[in-house]
């Protein structure tokens, strides 16, 4: 397992994986990665943009752990992933609301 956290270090980091073979991994730090790295087992907590060059890994996303915020980044991965319970959403909504706002303090 890979365990990329660096919290530690800086309590504001948060990896984002993504799929898109365009954007070339961040050399400044671990932000922005490819998904490829997030399947081959990392442990800690990150965000997947998950959009159509995802989708013939669908299975995969699902399968993740629960400490893995996935978010759909287009129609095709949306429908594919199909949707959250609106409990689920709502959370998420209400943190990333919170998270905001302790950001300007």
């Amino acid at each position: 397992m890979i365990d990329t956290d660096t919290r530690a270090e800086d309590p504001t980091a948060c990896v984002v994986y993504h799929g898109r073979p365009d954007i070339e991994p961040d050399p400044s730090g671990p932000r922005w990665r490819p998904a490829e790295e997030l399947f081959a087992g990392v442990t800690s907590p990150a965000v997947l943009l998950v959009d159509a060059s995802l989708l013939e890994r669908i299975g995969d996303v699902r399968s993740l752990p629960n400490n893995i915020v996935i978010v759909a980044a287009d129609r095709s991965a949306r429908d594919a992933l199909g949707l959250f319970p609106d409990s689920v959403l709502k959370r998420a909504l209400l943190e990333a609301v919170d998270f905001a706002v302790e950001r300007t303090h």
